[in-house]
């Protein structure tokens, strides 16, 4: 028998069983599809409201050499609602730049500083720094982040991140996202990998 919705063929000497069990399978399908529309829809929603408040949840501190995979990260932050503050985004063509990281350092929540296989560059350096003294006084988290190609050892950590537990993004995938993004907000994550990390 032709199917008229989809014009798939079905075979008659087919269980209503089989059938319902396959009408189950799409319906579970639709489902979770639906699910990762809505949670989309509401990530978006949150980072407009926050776009329009500048109330940026993360500044990313990084090598200007890993700066594909820290594009990686800043969109996968931003489907989970949290607003990434990234230099080629925000800052503007023609205005000194030194001025506006000032300001982020001293109004931002959080610091994820990202480490990849050519160890964290001069100015990186310095903005890292600048959040460890900023963020030691006001109790907010610096999160070291492993990039692809890099270890916990090697490029050698400075001795004020290495004590801060790390977050493992060299797989690229939603474990380490999750991890980041509890280090960022501090709500524990529901996944259980919570062993990541930790080396």
């Amino acid at each position: 028998m032709l199917c008229p919705i989809d014009e798939t063929r079905v075979p008659l000497e087919v269980s209503y069983d089989a059938l319902s069990q396959a009408q189950d399978g799409i319906t579970r399908k639709m489902d979770a599809s639906a699910n990762v529309a809505r949670s989309i829809a509401a990530a978006s929603s949150i980072i407009l409201g926050k776009e329009e408040t500048i109330d940026f949840d993360v500044f990313l501190c990084h090598n200007n050499n890993d700066k594909p995979t820290v594009r990686w990260a800043a969109q996968r932050l931003r489907e989970h609602g949290i607003l990434p503050w990234l230099d080629e985004a925000e800052l503007i063509p023609g205005r000194p730049w030194q001025e506006a990281l000032e300001r982020q350092i001293s109004h931002i929540r959080a610091a994820a500083v990202f480490v990849g296989p050519s160890g964290i560059g001069p100015w990186q350096n310095q903005e890292m720094r600048a959040f460890l003294s900023e963020f030691a006084e006001r109790g907010c988290p610096v999160i070291p982040v492993m990039l692809p190609g890099a270890t916990p050892t090697t490029p050698e950590l400075p001795v004020f991140l290495r004590r801060m537990t790390w977050v493992d993004l060299r797989a690229q995938d939603a474990a380490g996202i999750e991890r980041l993004i509890w280090g960022i907000t501090g709500r524990k994550p529901t996944w259980s990998g919570l062993g990541q990390g930790l080396e």
